[in-house]
């Protein structure tokens, strides 16, 4: 029983700093770009970007904005975490750039409510 309660306590601490990092001098955090600046990135380019979620397009998909323009965005139900967001609502999202023919999207790994 203990061994199974100390298991589980372990897992929920390393899952809350799976996001944690260095961020100063020297650091190789990734610094935040504009939806403007994405686009342009190659495929799989990692990015954070800061904006809004302005609508719900399909089941996991979503359209960002920020200062610089619109992108689609995709994230997973797991990905918000518990965290009710609005459009009102200012979030740092990070992930890969994903393009095919038509578009360029952003498959979103981690996001979080900017205070």
């Amino acid at each position: 029983m203990f061994k199974s309660v100390l298991t589980v306590a372990v897992a929920s601490v390393l899952s809350f700093n799976v996001f944690a990092e260095f961020v100063g001098p020297g650091s190789t955090a990734t610094k935040t770009i504009t939806v403007k600046e994405a686009i342009e990135l190659a495929e799989d380019s990692q990015v954070v970007l800061e904006g809004n979620l302005i609508k719900q397009t399909e089941k996991e998909h979503y359209l960002f904005q920020d200062k610089s323009g619109e992108v689609m965005v995709e994230i997973d139900k797991e990905d918000f975490r518990e965290t009710t967001v609005t459009p009102n609502d200012t979030i740092k999202i990070s992930g890969e750039v994903d393009k095919d023919w038509t578009e360029t999207k952003i498959d979103v790994d981690h996001l979080e409510l900017v205070k």
